[in-house]
């Protein structure tokens, strides 16, 4: 049913409605003779109240706005889950669109969450061990505690039996005592992230010739002051976990090993040379693979904002003047034997420009790689053919934003989308191959699929709803962009989201919130190197700070053959020089 205009007074004309005009040097005046009478906490909130009033204005001019955009950009609802959708709307779907939390309905699902992993949802009666009767969400007390083996860095102590040994008598009956596994106990301790060790030579003085004799040093004090294990941490710590330069640094000053924000820089610098083969091959193999997943944001790049800018420009250093964005871009891509790399880049190309200089890389004769992102144009490679998918959680989240609008109309699509996103948890947890995937998908999915566009044919065709609304433009996005939703009932391996790149680009998100920018371009391509190699060994569950460390102590290994020192193999090639050396000994 289409929602009723408002009606205007009675009596009254739209000549009689009074436009208020608003002028913002002449508010930014009463503000200032505000400042007299008002506290400056007053001053604060109101100032924060008119600021709102002009946003509200620019949305309300933009052509299409509705109030759901005003309602999000107050933080009114925030939420995609359907539970939250159901609570704020307060369900009013009708009898045609089963309530999620009804058991007896079809299963309702939302979509992956962008922070979990491929794997990580477990459905099913794989899942009911761990749940209670009366929540099946809640896992019973105890769950998710770490055994002793998940501590794999930690000091080995074995303790022997006061008394008794294996093979022994059994001081309680005539048999024999047999070893079993031990029983281990947990301890933890906290110290510094970095420490550093001093080593004293003794120094002697000839009080005749003059000459100094120094006690020559240990092996473990041998080497270069900042080992790789120095550079992995600090570049895991900043790149990965987002800790600024200057916060670490007050860390160690108060652990008592100092270890200034520059000389931070430079060690993860100079660890780059080291490392830059590896990242290299990594594009390399990247580019080879079958399917690429993409997303950008937002970045933050000194050199090229402000007055820095202004003066590239001036000097005639700064190419493409007009264009002013800066951006970071994350590709994340899968092989046929599931291996998956993270490859990312920062600057003022858009996502799109990057999968081109990604795909320059690929070998010719290959088959057409699938591309799945948002449906922004820049996010597609202009020099280069892909089988491009859409995201489906960006096609389910137009929908939500319209709910307190639509309720009725929104659940329906939720629930039909829920089923579709838990078809995908249930063949991740089955750790199905992509070609059975597609199997599964065509047939659970596959009819599902079916219904929404017959659905959103039929609201289109009776004119539902404005073309230029909001929900209008929910519904054209679905039938707009079909065939590129739908790529993964046609291709093996193709996931229904984006979500694999956007979770990638929470490393870069984290990295902007709490160290805000980069300096400089290189900086920003050290960031790229860094957060490549450690997503990339997230992804296929490798040990980050020893996969750095390893790379570091080979440089000319790594040099010569990178393929050898990927994260998926790295640690077959250390058995291999481990096992040359011992017959070298030999």
């Amino acid at each position: 049913m289409k929602r009723k205009a408002t009606k205007r007074p009675k009596g009254s004309t739209k000549a009689d409605e009074k436009v208020l005009e608003i002028n913002l040097e002449s508010v930014q005046e009463i503000l200032k003779r505000t400042q007299e009478v008002l506290t400056p906490e007053e001053q604060k909130q109101l100032e924060a109240v008119v600021a709102s009033v002009f946003e509200v204005l620019k949305i309300a001019r933009d052509r299409g706005s509705g109030m759901a955009r005003i309602r999000r950009l107050f933080g009114l609802h925030s939420s995609e889950k359907t539970k939250n959708v159901e609570e704020r709307v307060g369900h009013n779907s009708g009898e045609d669109t089963p309530p999620a939390s009804d058991k007896s309905s079809a299963p309702d699902q939302d979509p992956p969450s962008e922070s979990s992993t491929g794997t990580s949802g477990q459905a099913g009666e794989n899942s009911v061990s761990a749940q209670t009767e009366d929540d099946p969400r809640k896992k019973k007390k105890g769950h998710g505690r770490n055994p002793a083996e998940a501590y794999i860095n930690a000091k080995t102590v074995r303790i022997p039996h006061e008394h008794l040994i294996g093979g022994g008598p059994c001081p309680l009956c005539p048999g024999r005592l047999h070893e079993k596994d031990p029983s281990p106990t947990i301890r933890l301790k906290a110290v510094g992230l970095i420490k550093a060790d001093r080593f004293d030579s003794d120094k002697l003085r000839c009080g005749s010739c003059g000459k100094v004799f120094i006690a020559e040093l240990p092996e473990e004090a041998k080497g270069p002051k900042y080992p790789p294990s120095v550079s992995a941490m600090v570049g895991m710590l900043h790149y990965s976990y987002g800790m600024p330069f200057n916060r670490l640094e007050a860390m160690q000053e108060n652990l008592g090993t100092p270890l200034p924000s520059s000389t931070q820089w430079e060690i993860v610098r100079d660890a780059v040379p080291e490392l830059w083969p590896v990242f290299e091959h990594l594009r390399q193999k990247a580019a080879q693979d079958p399917l690429f997943v993409s997303d950008d944001s937002n970045a933050r790049i000194l050199e090229f904002m402000g007055n820095r800018r202004d003066k590239l420009e001036q000097a005639g250093h700064l190419n493409r003047p007009d264009r002013t964005g800066l951006y970071s871009t994350a590709v994340v891509t899968e092989d046929h034997e599931n291996r998956r790399i993270a490859v990312f880049w920062t600057g003022r190309n858009h996502a799109g420009e990057n999968m081109d200089e990604l795909l320059d890389l690929r070998a010719h004769g290959l088959s057409l790689p699938a591309h799945v992102s948002d449906a922004l144009k820049h996010n597609s490679p202009k020099n280069h053919e892909v089988d491009w998918g859409k995201c489906n959680a960006h096609s389910r989240r137009n929908f939500v934003y319209e709910a307190e609008n639509y309720p009725k109309e929104v659940l329906h699509v939720l629930v039909l989308y829920g089923k579709v996103f838990k078809n995908e948890k249930d063949v991740q947890a089955k750790g199905l191959p992509a070609q059975e995937r597609l199997e599964y998908h065509k047939k659970h999915s596959g009819p599902v699929m079916a219904e929404l566009r017959k659905w959103v044919d039929a609201k289109i065709e009776g004119k539902f709803a404005e073309p230029n609304s909001d929900f209008g433009k929910a519904l054209a996005y679905i039938q707009n962009h079909w065939k590129e939703l739908t790529l993964f009932l046609k291709r093996p391996g193709v996931p229904i989201t984006s979500n694999a790149a956007e979770r990638a680009l929470k490393k870069i998100i984290r990295y902007r919130n709490n160290s805000l920018f980069y300096r400089s371009i290189r900086g920003a391509m050290v960031a790229d190197l860094y957060t490549s190699l450690i997503y990339t060994a997230e992804l296929n569950k490798v040990n980050v700070f020893e996969y750095l460390v390893q790379v570091q102590s080979h440089p000319i290994e790594v040099a010569l053959n990178p393929e050898d020192w990927m994260p998926w193999n790295y640690q077959r090639t250390m058995v291999c020089l481990h096992e040359l050396e011992e017959s070298k000994a030999a």
